[in-house]
């Protein structure tokens, strides 16, 4: 055993958080030496709403496991629209026969999450991991105080400790906030009470994609916004996501930012004759301050989420903690010698499931095996499945020009359609020749503003003229993006993209960026033809340029 030391405690290692980079790190050991003692404690303190699950935390119960699939649930709806159009019979306006069914998606998707729980117990339980579902709080370096659910309490030792217990989503500072959800509650909420009529709150990858799955399945859903959508995220993809999100029918409130929830009761009856709930929402406008009030029958927050460190113990050991996380080292260490740290709730990592694994299967074979690689941070890949997928690897734009320059860096962009959408699109545009279509539509607006002109009262002829432009913008609402560093040999140090199933095209591309493929590379590539990822083998058109990136069309 590398690294191995002569001590008295109970446990070699001992991990406190069962998600996916806990198990992962905890498992791993194992692996390295069969004669290791490992432990890993998880517990689940219930939601304001009362919400728990089972081991593998957030990205397997309350993350990505269960968005991705409600995400395809919600895709159907488009599909149904369309596939009328390439020959299947549907009713005469064009729709399926076909209502959602909420809780048969949710028992469909729990059944699945709950056979995922048992396999990582038996996971664990395989490689002769111990495995607590207790509450662990750290007594001194080496003493951990267990907490079962009967709040038994329990004292083990250990020689070293990991802590990976993640984040919980964040509520926000006004009254009657808890009356609202989280996503640790969407997930598992049956339909006791309709999700109905829904605000959610915030603008970040979690709220997008809640709000995306949401609309596709039924759902009357506005999104209030405090700032920007997607922070962090190229700034004109994430332009174009709320675009198509909002074309399709999902209000954008912004921005603004929620004052007060009140409960409401009694003014209407369910089908049962009970009376129904709602949910009364103020908020102000950050510009004019103007407030508004309007009912809800759900409100969903998702401003962000909290590492759940607060009670631990660990402000008592000394252990170095800013902005609300644990500082940790290149290697994962803290400032503890013995304590380490990954996930969620280590400080500047990013906050991704596939991240914490990583970081954790290198940890234990550093620690326990002969390794002495460390954890890559750099290019690393991700896809927000909201209802357009938007997938990213590498520097903004925005990042590029402020880390190595405005003048040395050259974006190539084209806003293209994908062909299995060519022949359907139409059914989901406005009609043709419409004034009013082009004076009061947002997104024909922002097309001629992005494009250099002013906007005015169009004659005729130039209201149609706009109005053709921008109907073949909205009729091609993909984006594929390069940002280049021009003084390195034009190496692409970001790749964005907008459309369907961006991940998978995502995590091909995200080698090449990583290994540092340059713009001419991706020139010489001979794309897959006819597919949304071929785009990026024949982009041409630089931004700094001035020209329309809008696709002409064609092979």
């Amino acid at each position: 055993m590398a690294n191995e030391t002569k001590h008295s405690y109970q446990y070699d290692l001992v991990v406190i958080g069962g998600g996916s980079g806990g198990l992962a790190a905890s498992k791993e050991a194992a692996k390295m030496n069969r004669g290791l003692k490992v432990a890993c404690l998880d517990f689940v303190k219930p939601s304001p709403l009362g919400t728990t699950w089972g081991l593998g935390g957030t990205c397997v119960n309350v993350g990505c496991i269960p968005k991705k699939l409600m995400h395809y649930s919600g895709s159907f709806a488009k599909l149904f629209e369309d596939a009328n159009s390439l020959g299947w019979k549907t009713t005469p306006d064009g729709k399926f026969n076909s209502q959602h069914d909420w809780d048969k998606m949710v028992n469909t998707v729990d059944d699945y999450i709950r056979g995922l729980n048992f396999n990582y117990k038996k996971a664990l339980k395989e490689e002769k991991v111990t495995y607590y579902n207790a509450y662990g709080k750290l007594k001194d370096a080496h003493t951990i105080v267990m907490t079962d659910a009967k709040n038994k309490e329990t004292t083990i030792t250990t020689d070293k400790v990991l802590i990976a217990v993640g984040g919980r989503p964040r509520y926000p500072d006004c009254p009657g906030a808890k009356l609202g959800m989280s996503s640790d509650d969407i997930f598992w909420w049956y339909e006791k009470k309709p999700i109905g009529k829904i605000l959610v709150n915030g603008a970040g990858y979690i709220a997008l994609e809640c709000a995306g799955f949401l609309h596709e399945i039924g759902c009357d859903v506005s999104i209030i916004v405090r700032s920007i959508p997607l922070r962090g995220f190229d700034e004109q993809v994430a332009h174009q996501v709320c675009e198509y999100m909002e074309r399709e029918g999902i209000r954008f409130i912004k921005p603004a930012t929620i004052t007060k929830m009140e409960e409401k009761k009694g003014t209407e009856k369910d089908k049962d004759g009970k009376d129904v709930t709602r949910i009364t929402v103020t908020w102000q406008d950050s510009d004019t301050k103007q407030t508004t009030t309007e009912d809800f029958d759900t409100v969903l927050h998702a401003i962000g989420r909290d590492a759940v460190i607060q009670d631990m113990g660990l402000d008592k050991l000394g252990l170095l903690i800013k902005d609300g996380k644990i500082v940790v080292d290149e290697l994962e260490q803290t400032n503890l010698s013995n304590i380490f740290c990954i996930g969620d709730c280590a400080l500047g990592r990013p906050e991704l499931t596939p991240v914490a694994i990583q970081a954790g299967l290198c940890l234990a074979r550093r620690l326990f095996g002969k390794s002495k690689v460390k954890m890559d941070y750099n290019f690393i890949p991700t896809t927000v499945f909201t209802p357009l997928e938007y997938g990213a690897v590498g520097y903004s734009q925005d990042a590029a020009e402020k880390a190595f320059g405005k003048q040395n860096i050259e974006c190539y962009a084209s806003r293209f359609g994908v062909l299995e959408q060519a022949t359907t699109f139409h059914e989901h545009l406005p009609k043709p020749r419409s004034q009013h279509f082009i004076v009061k539509n947002l997104w024909a607006r922002q097309y001629a503003l992005s494009h250099g002109k002013e906007w005015k009262d169009f004659s005729e002829e130039e209201a149609y003229d706009e109005e053709d432009r921008a109907r073949k913008f909205m009729k091609q609402p993909c984006l594929a993006k390069l940002v280049v560093d021009k003084s390195k040999n034009n190496r692409v140090i970001g790749l964005h993209y907008l459309g369907p199933n961006a991940g998978e095209i995502l995590q091909g591309f995200a080698l090449a960026v990583k290994v540092g493929a340059t713009k001419s590379d991706f020139d010489a590539l001979v794309g897959i033809h006819p597919t949304a990822a071929e785009e990026f083998t024949t982009l041409s058109i630089s931004l700094g340029s001035g020209e329309d990136f809008l696709k002409k069309g064609g092979c």
